[in-house]
């Protein structure tokens, strides 16, 4: 969810950019954008990474569950 959120302010501030034009764009506007994509890219990685985990936690216990039968 906050890898979306940070998704939407990033697209804005690339729009904010691409508004400005070229010549009133400002390393503020770049900084901004990137820090943004950082932490899209970061909320995105941690939960992908969760995903990974609680799957193979998943399949961990159901393995264990089925060799017990």
């Amino acid at each position: 969810m906050a890898g979306m959120v940070f998704d939407y302010l990033e697209n804005a501030a690339v729009r904010a950019m691409l508004v400005a034009g070229p010549s009133a764009l400002q390393s503020e506007h770049v900084e901004t954008a990137s820090r943004m994509t950082t932490a899209k890219s970061v909320f995105d990685g941690a939960a992908y990474g969760l995903l990974l985990l609680f799957l193979i936690l998943w399949a961990v216990r159901r393995r264990r569950g089925a060799s017990r039968d």
